[in-house]
């Protein structure tokens, strides 16, 4: 998967007459929860490398294109995770309907680990400016990408109350597919700032593979994003120091972005039992974090 995401950077870079290359540190936020069977819910810190094109009007027209494509790497972070802790005298696989056994769990007990998270968010829109006067615009865009969080366990604690191997059913691989109204704006402060901003709600379809489900899981959900930063263009000629020239398409930004997704609650078949047990299934992502950017013009 990262071979993949790193190829699709490359083409990018080598097929736009403008770049931003990002770097950002922040965190990434997990919230999963099956009813009656685990609750998941970790903040991991995360390195974010990033390549993004914010406005590229059509020649004089007041039409737009933009993207981004960040990868974002988390450290190992040591949890606990909450599973549903059956009672000491329930042999699993349990026998009877799923309604059966609703009773047969006392509580959570939680599993400690390493957990890790690593993922890739895409973002490329068609847009029209309301108002355009030199660089700052005004604008609307339909926002369309995909997501692709993947968050994995080790080292985790062994539980006997489980009958099956649980521990090592947890990875999750997640693919998302969104669109949406967005927002786009930048305004020229003075010669050498300008402040702009991006916001953009949707809907995301995504489809969820793991070992804990007996089969893939298709969900539906929305997601939002908040991106605003300060770009600052140190020199508005050519400058020349010694024998280093400076160009004035060269800019740098302080930036930050938010980010969230939210599934709707779907119905899980569970791995491991010989009779069919259903869960209500949730699941929350939020990144958030600052970054600094060096941008070229071509």
């Amino acid at each position: 998967m990262v071979g993949k995401v790193l190829l699709a950077l490359a083409l990018l870079a080598g097929s736009v007459n403008a770049l931003d290359f990002r770097y950002g540190k922040g965190s990434f936020d997990t919230d999963i929860s099956i009813k009656y069977f685990m609750d998941h819910e970790i903040d991991y810190d995360i390195d974010v490398f990033a390549l993004s094109e914010q406005h590229k009007p059509f020649s004089s027209y007041p039409l737009f294109f933009y993207y981004d494509a960040e990868l974002y790497v988390s450290d190992t972070q040591e949890a606990d995770v909450d599973f549903a802790n059956p009672m000491a005298d329930i042999q699993m696989p349990f026998f009877g309907s799923a309604n059966d056994m609703l009773d047969t769990f006392t509580g959570f007990f939680p599993v400690h680990g390493d957990y890790d998270a690593l993922g890739f968010d895409f973002n490329f829109g068609l847009g029209y400016d309301l108002y355009r006067k030199g660089e700052s615009f005004f604008g609307i865009a339909i926002n369309s990408g995909a997501s692709m969080p993947m968050m994995s366990a080790e080292n985790l604690e062994d539980k006997g109350q489980f009958a099956f191997d649980l521990m090592d059913t947890f990875d999750l691989d997640i693919s998302t597919y969104k669109i949406g109204p967005a927002l786009k704006a930048n305004f020229v402060l003075n010669n050498k700032l300008s402040l702009y901003g991006s916001y953009s709600y949707g809907f995301q379809t995504a489809t969820i593979e793991s070992d804990l489900f007996k089969s893939d899981v298709d969900v539906d959900g929305s997601y939002s994003l908040l991106d605003i930063g300060l770009r600052f263009r140190p020199w508005k000629e050519k400058t020349t120091y010694g024998s280093i020239t400076f160009s004035p398409k060269l800019s740098f930004t302080l930036g930050h972005t938010n980010k969230s997704w939210e599934v709707d609650s779907v119905k899980v078949n569970l791995y491991g039992f010989r009779t069919d047990i259903f869960r209500p299934f949730t699941a929350d992502y939020k990144s958030s974090y600052t970054y600094l950017s060096v941008g070229y013009s071509f």
